[in-house]
């Protein structure tokens, strides 16, 4: 709770910061004006009754109503609602007030008991207080509840005809302190004692101080009482941030009967009070008051019962300021009634809950322009809402054309109008818009009309000379004027719609006609001209608007020429020039852009930091920072020519509108910038716009499954509430989701804009722009980080982040352990496998060695019978070669014989031959 507490201190801090630069000049002279935002059951509520308010240690805003509870995003309501049929959820829907304890559950006291918001189960629960004092009271009306200042787990209760009641949350112990002089009342309020935290502050029809350890009560301030209604009642009460001795206490009738109340200040130890109320104060119009809260170390806000809110600086100034609700006024406080709770939350936003008229809002991002607008039944108002253009005359005073009202003199001293020219109003004699209106170093008003020409106005004399159409001297070429200028000293330019250009010369009193000749190539190519631009060589330029483009001007010779032509430079309103000599002008068709003036003139479009145009320009000025502001059809744009940063504000930020009137922008001698519009007028300053660096904390709100938001349970991917969690898994079959998140930064939460990565699936950040949610499909398993940044409301990026880790569980056969399964499977098939194939060999092996060995046998049994035959061979050749040596020896023995024989044959044979 310090922690929150040192945060919330230092949020106020930049609160009062940005409050009290505004406040600190004002209090003492004037009432401040501030721009109010409302909320109401068009935009959510459900219930337009806000008797509570409360900001959690997240950031969300919990408000109290008489239909139940709400929570609050800045986009988005969540109700929770009492049913009758339902025992366990919230009892009652007329809800008193809320704390938080040390596990971030939010505990709800009611018309009808106590009831806890437990934070992990996103669910309000009826708590049963088991006392049986309590029970015998039959009464469970609780109205205030608190947290203790040194255990936020023991909470402190102001129960109905019962008095002091403490609620130990942890082990659920309870007791009862029983104060005598509440017997037959009850208090309206608890407040830890400032400086003592063993003492308690009670507030009923008096102002007690409790002792926690005595349980002893001493009574501090009695309260006078109307003798037949015994109704004043202190209802509220706040410490003075800059003297803890000092309280303030806001007494009187809840239901408005009597006059005895008012605000008082009390000091806790000498005992002074102050009272103030419409007995002693003219400024103080209510006698009963509801409420009381300070937005800052200065500023005291006190809720009436009838009379809206009052602001009170106790520094300084001595002066109450009312604020009630105007119907004609969309920027005024939301009730001219009952106040009844107020917060100042972490933005500096501070919260006006009222009886039966919703909320009001007061931000320090709505209070960067200051709205003037008609109001019907004011007095010296501005007498209309749209404004066409503004003048400044020598003593400061600002006056301002209007369409439907005439002239009006705006003092910016007191604030205070002057009318002029009620015959141009819709009702006078003469109903006519006044375009432009000029005040020149002749100390004379020049009025442009739609109708009526043209008027000189002495605003000290009271002089007026009508300029009406006509053909001599003394006339104007068109009854329907553009723009006035005096570019040169004596010299009035008259720029017309479709009678070209006319200048008055005061040395003169005449004036000079510029009328398009078809037979003149050197007069005015377009009779339709606007602003003329004085350039340093002397020359003027001007925009035709439509035949001609960029128009030459030299006044020695009098002669015109088109040096741009239409096609390339479209018609343009407004020309300006920064302290370094360029020039810029609102092209109708382009938007903003610069124009060059040289030997070869030509313009460059002008482009943001993010590479688009700047389109739609009413009306431009230069500040001293030579920014260009840009009155467009879509807000009010601050561009920087050089970084080319560009800031847009709309009336969420205070202004009138979100489009703008052209010509209807100023800036005066004083640096105040005055622009206009369908709505009023608006003044700001440029170097008092800041951009608030408050870092708003940025939180999932709800999670969707295929577009279906998912409840918390057991059986659900949120176990408990999105809020709390940072860790999510989802099944393979929960992978098309999304997530809301939001930044609490209510001051102005439509101009919040996001961006997010999904770690391990995006490749770089996704701009969301003003979507606070980001959405995936068919998302493969694995483990992401969802990583979400925002702006605050003025569009400065914020360094906290919201982080949600995703694991998206595969199928089961794509897990871990199916996969060491498939592993194993297939380990044991290939073991499987190598056994069934080493049988097989084994088998093929025995085989081939069956078959080896069949054929080892064949072989043997082949030479077996080979050898048994070779045997027999033998044996038979045996055989034979006996018998051959047999007959071989026969034979020899024979053969020797014959040979014998055949020789001497032979020798015979010879023997005869010779003899022959």
């Amino acid at each position: 709770m310090k922690i929150i507490n040192m945060k919330y201190c230092k949020y106020k801090v930049r609160f009062s910061i940005l409050m009290v630069l505004f406040l600190s000049t004002s209090l003492m002279a004037q009432k401040p004006k501030f721009n109010f935002k409302s909320i109401n059951q068009p935009e959510g509520l459900c219930n337009s009754t806000v008797q509570a308010l409360f900001e959690d240690s997240f950031g969300f805003i919990w408000m109290g109503t008489h239909h139940g509870i709400q929570r609050y995003d800045g986009k988005t309501f969540i109700n929770y609602e009492h049913i009758s049929s339902d025992t366990t959820g919230l009892s009652s829907n007329y809800i008193n007030s809320f704390c938080e304890d040390s596990d971030k559950n939010i505990w709800i006291s009611t018309r009808d008991g106590l009831n806890k918001y437990v934070r992990e189960k996103d669910q309000v629960l009826r708590y049963h207080l088991t006392n049986e004092d309590l029970a015998k009271n039959g009464n469970r009306s609780i109205f205030r509840i608190i947290n203790d200042i040194s255990d936020k787990n023991i909470l402190w209760m102001t129960v109905v005809n019962v008095g002091l009641v403490s609620l130990n949350v942890k082990n659920d112990s309870l007791k009862i302190y029983p104060i005598p002089s509440l017997k037959d009342v009850f208090p309206l309020w608890i407040l830890n004692y400032p400086g003592n935290d063993n003492k308690l502050l009670l507030g009923s029809h008096e102002l007690l101080a409790f002792d926690k350890t005595s349980g002893s009560v001493e009574q501090l301030l009695k309260l006078e009482q109307n003798a037949k209604i015994p109704n004043n009642w202190i209802n509220d009460a706040q410490i003075d941030p800059t003297d803890k001795e000092i309280i303030w206490l806001a007494t009187g009738d809840l239901w408005g009967r009597g006059n005895l109340g008012g605000l008082i200040r009390f000091n806790l130890k000498t005992k002074e009070k102050t009272i103030f109320s419409p007995d002693n104060r003219p400024d103080f119009p209510d006698s009963n008051l509801l409420t009381v809260c300070f937005s800052d170390t200065e500023n005291l806000w006190v809720g009436t019962r009838d009379n809206g809110v009052l602001l009170y600086n106790i520094t300084g100034g001595d002066q109450f300021y009312s604020y009630e609700k105007n119907s004609y006024n969309e920027g005024s406080f939301a009730t001219e009634a009952a106040v009844r709770s107020m917060l100042p939350d972490r933005s500096g936003t501070l919260w006006f809950g009222t009886w039966g008229d919703g909320i009001s809002l007061l931000s320090p991002t709505a209070q960067k322009f200051k709205h003037y607008m008609y109001l019907p039944g004011q007095k010296n108002g501005l007498p209309d809402n749209f404004v066409n253009s503004f003048t400044e005359d020598k003593n400061g005073n600002i006056w301002i054309a209007t369409a439907k009202g005439g002239l009006s003199r705006f003092n910016p001293q007191d604030k205070t109008f002057e009318n002029y020219f009620p015959e141009f109003s819709s009702g006078g004699k003469y109903p006519t818009a006044i375009n432009y209106v000029y005040y020149d170093s002749y100390e004379n008003l020049w009025i442009g009309t739609y109708s009526e020409a043209l008027y000189r106005f002495n605003p000290v004399t009271g002089e007026t000379i009508h300029y009406i159409k006509g053909n001599s001297e003394k006339e104007v070429s068109q009854k329907r004027i553009s723009t006035i200028t005096e570019l040169v000293p004596g010299e009035i330019m008259i720029s017309t719609y479709g009678g070209g250009l006319n200048i008055y010369y005061y040395k003169t009193d005449s004036f000079r006609r510029f009328l398009n000749d078809p037979s003149d190539s050197t007069s005015i190519p377009d009779n339709q001209v606007w602003l003329p631009h004085l350039a340093t060589d002397g020359n003027y330029y001007i925009s035709g608007n439509s035949i001609a483009g960029l128009i030459q001007f030299n006044p020695k010779t009098e002669t015109f020429a088109e040096i741009h032509p239409m096609g390339g430079i479209s018609t343009f309103m407004i020309p300006v020039v920064t302290s370094d000599g360029r020039i810029f002008i609102n092209d109708v068709s382009e938007g903003l852009r610069e124009l060059v003036l040289d030997s070869k003139p030509g313009i460059i479009t002008q482009y943001d930091s993010q590479g688009k145009s700047l389109k739609n320009v009413e009306s431009i000025l230069v500040d001293d920072e030579d920014h260009l502001w840009l009155g467009t059809g879509n807000g009010l744009i601050d561009f920087d020519p050089i970084t080319k940063v560009a800031r847009r504000y709309f009336a969420a930020d205070g202004l009138q509108d979100d489009s703008f009137n052209r010509f209807a922008i100023f800036k005066s001698s004083t640096g105040d910038c005055y622009i206009g519009g369908i709505v009023g007028f608006s003044i700001f300053r440029p170097e008092n716009i800041k951009q608030s660096q408050y870092q708003p904390p940025v939180v999932f709100t709800d999670f969707k499954l295929y577009q279906q938001s998912v409840p918390i349970g057991e059986d659900s991917p949120l176990k408990k509430s999105i809020t709390l969690l940072d860790q999510l898994d989802l099944d393979y079959d929960q992978n098309d989701f999304s997530f809301s998140f939001a930044a609490l930064d209510f001051s102005n939460p439509q101009k919040i804009e996001y961006k997010y990565i999904l770690k391990n699936h995006d490749v770089d950040w996704i701009y969301a722009g003003h979507l606070n949610s980001a959405s995936y499909t068919n998302m493969d398993p694995g483990s992401y980080s969802l990583k979400v940044m925002a702006t605050n409301s003025d569009g400065v990026w914020s360094e906290k982040t919201a982080l949600m880790n995703i694991r998206i569980y595969p199928p089961w056969y794509q897990t871990t352990f199916a996969y060491f399964i498939y592993g194993l499977i297939f380990i044991l098939g290939v073991i499987l496998v190598d056994r069934v194939q080493r049988i097989r060999l084994k088998e093929k092996e025995r085989a081939r060695a069956s078959e080896k060995e069949l054929a080892q046998a064949k072989e043997i049994e082949k030479a077996y019978n080979e050898l048994k035959t070779t045997q027999k061979q033998l044996i038979h050749a045996e055989k034979m070669a006996s018998l051959g040596e047999l007959t071989a020896g026969i034979a020899h023995e024979i053969q020797n014989p014959l040979n014998f024989v055949n020789n001497f044959s032979e020798v015979n044979t010879e023997l005869i031959e010779e003899l022959k």
